[in-house]
């Protein structure tokens, strides 16, 4: 796969897809060979991880420069050629010299040379180089380069760099209607143009810089390299920013949508680039949030690149109808038009939109299946971030300079995205080995370490942003758990060997010497460094709490110092001194924090959804009143 940098999400398709191509590669035998360019600071090749050899092309290994002159030549005198005007025709004499010329400003850039290359023969005359200035004036850049081909073939900007500026903000395959096209050059360019202009232009050598392919029935045209589209992007960003370009974009794209009798858009006359880059377009433009709470265009919209926008709405009615979308949304991504009517009904329905759910149903009298009514929970303001695509076992919220990350495992990725605004955050960790059971997370300076335990007994450390690859701490039995908390400024991990739960420092693996605690019968539910001490907080098992005839001791939570393995006050037990506590709940969660100074413990039950506040040093329960101020106090950094 070539151009992996070109893809509208290169590092999600890298993180998703390529990479776990490639690590499978040794069991599958699949030879993977991907082209991409590094990336701001080599990034794109860090998302890769460590099951892929790079190879520099751009070095002396790989690169004959002399290859790139006689490319140059055998442009400029276009044997292969015959109808193509060039003044170099038959002249080896004169292509020969130009040529070396050509490649020694254009370094190892194929695509400076080949721009050059077709500027000189556009020219009436060949180049005369025994002229310094005329040597040392070839382009070094994509952008120089470009700038002299168009120059060459219209010494006047106008019409055709307008055009081309228009092509360089599409999306994906390219345009597919030439009106469309022409508007766009319109609302970017200096004057008004029509669907001639564009046909005007693909007659002419400006054509040598876009590409076209069959898009179903419609042809779509792009620019042939994605350097000259971003040469021409920037062009337009001297003169207004990147939101009102997209803006005028999505104007002009939903403006091109006919309009039937009674005043609404007829999004199903939309044409395929409508379809698909519309929300895109619009996301980048701020003008998203109509678009959400119009029917019909949520009926034809293709539903992947439609729920990436969604972060990007600002207004109440806008999030109204990302919550709406967000309710069905991987429902929608497989289901054809007639049945995305249906979800979309239903989703309405589950709002309590009676009006919306009215309009939508109105779309299809036909559809498949229909909701004349629902009753939800409703939902506050959510946000869907991310998804992963099995079931989740960690998740973790790290605070770094840059804001704060959130990361999340399941048995076969790791994924990060920021809080923000559910951006994802391209990561070098790639597919795991074995199936991942467990993970943590924290900051570690300017970057994020991740630690996974695998069910192989295997753990693993790597970093989000480093390129350094991931390595091996421990290689324990399977199910050791895996838990983190910060001491005396040493990052010190926790796991379970032989149900006794062992401290080891997370750079080395080494043991670190703190007595091993007992955890027969009980269960980890929090560990934090509180008030200068490692602590860890210990819960019955679910199982336990189900012998009615348990011994007391059998049925207590507490909490114990890791350097000492000494119990921090005493131990208290919920069924025998919390009112209405159900004996047969176990202990699913807990938090631990200090509040005003003193050490407290919130903890969850499994059943009912009981919750209780405890002062382990004070012996104080409390119900589900001190949950708040417990929950406030952790917010604010008083757990530490």
């Amino acid at each position: 796969m070539d151009a992996v940098d070109e893809a509208i999400q290169p590092y999600q398709v890298i993180q998703d897809l390529l990479e776990p191509l490639a690590a499978s590669s040794g069991i599958t035998g699949l030879k993977c060979v991907f082209g991409t360019r590094r990336g701001g600071g080599g990034s794109l090749l860090h998302a890769f991880g460590d099951f892929v050899v790079v190879h520099d092309l751009d070095t002396d290994e790989y690169l004959d420069r002399s290859d790139i002159a006689a490319y140059v030549q055998r442009t400029l005198l276009a044997e292969a050629d015959p109808g193509v005007r060039t003044p170099y025709r038959n002249r080896p004499d004169l292509a020969g010299p130009v040529a070396d010329a050509v490649a020694a400003r254009a370094g190892s850039n194929f695509l400076v040379a080949q721009l050059t290359a077709l500027a000189l023969m556009a020219a009436s005359a060949p180049a005369d180089i025994t002229n310094p200035v005329t040597a040392n004036s070839f382009p070094a850049s994509v952008g120089a380069a470009m700038d002299r081909y168009l120059r060459a073939i219209e010494p006047q900007p106008g019409a055709t760099r307008d055009l081309l500026t228009a092509l360089a903000w599409a999306e994906g395959d390219g345009l597919t209607d030439f009106t469309v096209w022409a508007s766009l050059a319109s609302a970017l360019g200096t004057a008004v143009y029509t669907e001639r202009d564009v046909v005007r232009m693909l007659q002419t050598t400006a054509a040598d810089l876009v590409t076209q392919g069959a898009d179903g029935e419609q042809i779509a045209t792009r620019m042939f390299h994605e350097a000259l589209a971003e040469h021409l992007r920037a062009e337009t960003l001297r003169l207004r920013s990147e939101t009102e370009a997209q803006r005028r974009i999505a104007g002009v794209l939903t403006e091109s949508v006919a309009v039937t009798e009674d005043g609404q858009r007829d999004w199903s006359t939309a044409d395929r680039y409508i379809r698909r880059h519309l929300a895109t377009h619009a996301a980048r433009g701020s003008c998203l949030d109509a678009l959400l709470l119009d029917p019909g265009y949520l009926v034809v919209a293709d539903a992947a690149p439609l729920l990436l926008a969604l972060p990007a709405t600002s207004t109440a009615n806008g999030r109204r109808g990302r919550r709406l979308i967000e309710r069905v949304g991987q429902q929608l991504l497989p289901a054809g038009q007639q049945e995305r009517v249906s979800y979309l009904e239903m989703a309405a329905r589950m709002a309590g939109d009676e009006v919306l759910a009215a309009q939508v149903g109105r779309l299809d009298p036909d559809r498949p299946w229909r909701v004349t009514w629902a009753r939800w929970v409703d939902l506050d303001e959510s946000q869907v971030l991310g998804h992963h695509d099995s079931y989740v076992v960690a998740v973790h919220i790290v605070d770094t300079p840059a804001g704060r990350i959130i990361v999340a495992a399941s048995a076969w990725a790791v994924r990060a995205w920021w809080l923000r605004d559910g951006t994802r955050v391209p990561t070098g960790i790639g597919h795991p080995h074995a199936e991942i059971e467990s993970m943590v997370a924290y900051r570690d300076r300017d970057d994020v370490v991740v630690l996974t335990a695998h069910v192989d007994g295997e753990v693993r450390r790597a970093t989000l942003f480093a390129t350094t690859s991931h390595r091996t701490l421990l290689r324990q039995q399977p199910g050791c758990g895996l838990w983190t908390l910060r001491h005396h400024g040493r990052q010190v991990m926790l796991q379970a060997p032989n149900d006794r739960l062992t401290a080891y420092d997370t750079e080395s693996g080494e043991r670190i010497p703190w007595p091993p605690v007992d955890l027969s019968g009980r269960q980890v539910t929090a560990v934090a460094s509180v008030i200068g001490r490692p602590l860890v907080v210990l819960g019955y098992l679910e199982d336990g709490a189900r012998s009615v005839h348990g011994r007391r001791e059998d049925l207590t939570i507490e909490v114990r110092d890791l350097t000492t393995d000494a119990v921090v006050g005493r131990s208290l037990c919920p069924a025998e001194e919390m009112s209405g506590w159900d004996p047969t709940t176990g202990i699913w969660s807990a938090a631990i924090g200090a509040v005003d100074g003193r050490l407290t413990v919130l903890v969850g039950g499994s059943i009912g959804g009981q919750a209780f506040r405890w002062e382990p040093e004070h012996g104080v329960p409390a119900g589900d009143g001190g949950v708040v101020g417990l929950r406030r106090s952790l917010e604010h950094g008083a757990a530490r």
